[in-house]
């Protein structure tokens, strides 16, 4: 199904709420902000934005390496499915690799929206040369069938999976939501490894990170695939329901048709295209304690975590 006709029946199926004379509609489906190859690698270069280079990449890779040998002793020694999901590159699983026992076999199996991002992942894997990666598979995916991936991946060598989720991009789903799906196809001594940011202090601080451009450029792709240009929506974002909204206001009237129905958007309406979640650490233990036998969080000191979630 064409992207504009995802977005469309969001649009149908959430409809609007009423803020003062205002309507705000609903296009938060996390699968939307990957189903384009701009929105795909809009996402891929806030790499290139210091702030989340700093804040998250960065952290992720320093904790990596600080705790790299608790964390492979909490793997184990099987042979395990390496499942990295939304891949955006590898240079942290190859920081997770390297932690690994070298004598351990890995399959390595890069998940993403693209074929050219998990190939471009896997290219860069290989030429790092890491002997215990005997094997690699990428699964092209939507975001919501990533939670299925474990169940599939097992066979005769690679009995055991361990996810890496970094990047923050938990924060994108309803926690609940996500972890009772991705549990219930994980199996015994499973594990799943978490990067995201946690909340210290007040819970609705830093708007001025989310309000940053190359937050628009990644968003911006939807408003385009609903045949609006770049001029004619104004992106920001707020606090709303204990989370962040990123929304776009419109500038114009649009009359959208599908399937013998018309949207009649109007100007200073506005469309939430992703809300972002943040969580005090005990909020996040309590979580995946309720859907994982044993959780360790590895913690920074300015408000990053590893979680180690094992089945």
């Amino acid at each position: 199904m064409p992207v504009s006709s995802l977005i469309i029946e969001e649009f149908i199926k959430n409809g609007y709420s009423k803020k003062g004379k205002k309507r705000v509609w609903q296009i938060t489906n996390p699968n939307l902000l990957f189903a384009t190859p701009e929105a795909a690698n809009g996402f891929y270069n806030l790499k290139d934005y210091d702030i989340y280079r700093n804040n998250v990449i960065d952290k992720e890779i320093f904790l990596l390496k600080k705790n790299a040998n608790m964390i492979a002793k909490r793997v184990e020694t099987q042979p395990f499915n390496l499942i990295d999901m939304r891949c955006a590159g590898g240079k942290r699983a190859h920081e997770f690799i390297k932690a690994i026992n070298s004598d351990v076999e890995v399959r390595y199996c890069p998940a993403g929206m693209h074929p050219a991002l998990t190939h471009s992942t896997i290219k860069f894997i290989k030429q790092l040369g890491l002997k215990n990666i005997t094997d690699y598979y990428s699964q092209t995916t939507s975001f919501d069938k990533l939670v299925n991936l474990p169940a599939t991946l097992r066979n005769a060598t690679f009995q055991k999976n361990v996810i890496l989720m970094f990047g923050s991009t938990l924060a994108l789903f309803e926690i609940n939501d996500f972890l009772f799906h991705l549990s219930r196809n994980m199996f015994k001594n499973d594990t799943l490894i978490i990067g995201i940011g946690i909340r210290k202090g007040q819970r609705l601080v830093n708007l001025e990170t989310y309000q940053d451009v190359s937050f628009n450029n990644w968003f911006v792709p939807l408003m385009r695939e609903l045949g609006f240009k770049d001029n004619e929506v104004s992106y920001n974002a707020r606090f709303g329901n204990s989370r962040i909204e990123c929304f776009y206001t419109l500038l114009i009237d649009k009359t959208i048709r599908y399937k013998g129905k018309k949207i009649a958007l109007k100007k200073g309406d506005e469309i939430v295209a992703a809300v972002i979640y943040k969580y005090y650490e005990k909020e996040l233990k309590k979580f995946c304690k309720m859907y994982f036998s044993d959780v360790q969080i590895f913690r920074d000191d300015n408000g990053y975590v590893l979680l180690v979630c094992k089945k």
